[in-house]
């Protein structure tokens, strides 16, 4: 990175960090995962620093990449909540089966009997 391309990516972050945090936590309302979506978002606009220092509009640019992110970030999230419910489902299915063993309804909280 250059020394022009270091000080426009250090102002663009100073003014714009918080702000786009905050909108990351408008969209996700999980305060980690919201920063983490900020973070990720400079991160690209590391990557492509080029890009962003000859955008129109530098904040536009940020905004539009932190949304994608943060759209991204929810859609994983709700992926991964519908594998919980469905193997928790799958898992209370086999414990009520017949032939679920005495030692499987123990291990997941069933009284004996």
């Amino acid at each position: 990175m250059t020394v022009e391309q270091e000080e426009f990516f250090e102002e663009l972050y100073s003014k714009y960090f918080n702000k786009i945090r905050l909108y990351a936590e408008s969209v996700i309302p999980n305060e980690e995962r919201a920063h983490e979506v900020a973070q990720d978002t400079f991160h690209e606009a590391v990557r492509k620093i080029d890009e962003v220092i000859h955008h129109p509009n530098p904040p536009a640019w940020l905004y539009t990449t932190a949304r994608n992110k943060a759209r991204d970030c929810k859609r994983k999230y709700l992926r991964d909540l519908k594998r919980c419910i469905e193997l928790n489902r799958e898992m209370e299915e086999a414990i009520a089966s017949p032939e679920a063993s005495m030692d499987e309804r123990l291990i997941c909280g069933e009284s004996p009997g």
